[in-house]
């Protein structure tokens, strides 16, 4: 008929060739995390991302990030080893004298990668440029997205949906299940990362994730974190010395 008509908070039509380059993309650069919760195993995704922060002296540093409820610092302090998989190959991260950062208020965690470890044809997410391309909350309301996931587990999805609204929480509409919480949040128009997305609310019937351009902000100024070691904390209160003026 020729009154069709987008309907609001759904999302549009996909191209089967970009669907391809879609998943194809995702495959590089999504890996599902597999940690003991309560003496059980269990199953969250995660992504490669590249962050490019001069003021914290950040170039091309690259890290895995997913959910502090994921990997959080008792996680990282009690464990030698983390276990994932990409694109269906199994690697074992050794946790030992590598830099990581966790933030329980904005719930992420990121692990650094290293050019030693080895990670076979993997692409990252490059934060610095998301967080210069993002100028307001507003232009998001209604945008399409969709999310890369290991949902229950199982093999690499993806759903699609839309923003409702964002204050520092992202209210979206795309379909997530256990497993899915560390999965980034991506825009349909250009596949910039957007948020990171955490949970759900099953009262207003809609999952929620974090501004990335918030967690930015985060790592610039080194607030509300948990950190590695002693030399990375003595680099943020030199770095915050510094942000006083820029801020």
């Amino acid at each position: 008929m020729e009154n069709e008509k987008k309907i609001e908070g759904n999302s549009r039509p996909i191209d089967v060739e970009k669907l391809s380059e879609i998943l194809e993309d995702a495959k590089k650069r999504m890996c599902k995390i597999k940690y003991l919760k309560n003496g059980k195993t269990s199953v969250g995704s995660g992504f490669f991302c590249e962050l490019n922060i001069k003021e914290i002296n950040f170039v091309n540093r690259k890290f895995l990030m997913t959910n502090n409820h994921v990997i959080n610092l008792k996680f990282l302090q009690n464990n030698n080893e983390l276990y994932f998989e990409n694109n269906k190959e199994k690697y074992d991260l050794n946790l030992k004298d590598r830099y990581y950062f966790t933030n329980k208020k904005y719930d992420f965690t990121i692990i650094e990668i290293k050019d030693s470890d080895n990670i076979k044809n993997i692409s990252f997410y490059e934060l610095f440029e998301n967080i210069m391309n993002i100028n307001s909350k507003n232009n998001f309301i209604n945008h399409d997205i969709f999310i890369p996931q290991f949902p229950n587990g199982g093999n690499l999805s993806i759903a699609f949906g839309s923003i409702k609204n964002i204050h520092f929480i992202i209210h979206h509409t795309v379909s997530t299940e256990k497993g899915s919480s560390g999965s980034p949040i991506l825009s349909l128009g250009n596949y910039r990362l957007i948020g990171l997305h955490n949970q759900s609310d099953t009262n207003l019937n809609e999952n929620r994730g974090i501004f990335i351009k918030d967690i930015i902000i985060s790592i610039k100024i080194g607030g509300d974190f948990d950190i590695s070691n002693l030399k990375l904390l003595i680099q943020f209160k030199v770095v915050m010395k510094s942000l006083i003026l820029y801020y």
